[in-house]
């Protein structure tokens, strides 16, 4: 697959690059952007990174519906119905890369304040930010990148973008190998599902 994917490289054109980064660099500074603003609005601060990124997923989705019918693709491109043995497998995964992420995130920032296990809190992390942050890195990033890099480097760029893109050196070193993982399971399983799925279970350990 990896060859075929190679063989299908465009040539390089500064267009076709400059759109296959905006939508991160877009999210990095809308996120940064809102933040300003709900904290200016003074909004409750459990509530900001819920309607963060409710506003991120909407401007995400306006942008892949324009996406989508530019390049005339089928909204199956993403995501599609899971056969079982896959999924058990992506389960057992999740469950994984969830308990070591637990434990290392304790041993590289004991002091770091936890987040609390309440609804509101699931339905932002385990939900909405997997959701937001996989169709982005994993579904956009890697199925366009992959067409004028290879899939290799896509993987790759996937990886460091998404894990650079947060904050603190333990979340940094902890997102390289986990966003590594999340890449190779979409670049080989073409199904979004599982990556959001993995992604959404691990911060649910997190949480508890």
């Amino acid at each position: 697959m990896e060859n075929n994917s190679n063989n299908n490289i465009k040539a390089f054109n500064i267009k076709t690059w400059a759109y296959l980064f905006l939508p991160i660099i877009l999210y990095v500074f809308l996120s940064w952007l809102l933040e300003i603003i709900l904290s200016v609005l003074e909004i409750r601060v459990n509530l900001y990174p819920l309607i963060k990124t409710i506003i991120l997923l909407f401007i995400l989705c306006l942008f892949l519906f324009y996406h989508i019918r530019k390049n005339d693709l089928k909204a199956d491109i993403f995501i599609s119905l899971p056969r079982s043995k896959e999924l058990a497998l992506v389960i057992v995964i999740a469950v994984v890369l969830g308990c070591i992420s637990k434990f290392a995130l304790r041993a590289l920032a004991p002091n770091t304040a936890t987040i609390p296990f309440d609804l509101l809190n699931v339905l932002t992390y385990v939900i909405l930010v997997p959701s937001l942050e996989e169709t982005l890195y994993r579904g956009y990033f890697i199925q366009q990148g992959e067409k004028i890099m290879g899939r290799t480097t896509a993987v790759v760029l996937s990886t460091l973008l998404f894990a650079f893109a947060h904050r603190t050196t333990a979340q940094i070193l902890m997102s390289i190998p986990i966003g590594f993982i999340l890449s190779l399971v979409y670049a080989k399983g073409r199904n979004l599902l599982y990556p959001i799925l993995i992604h959404g279970i691990i911060n649910l350990i997190i949480l508890i």
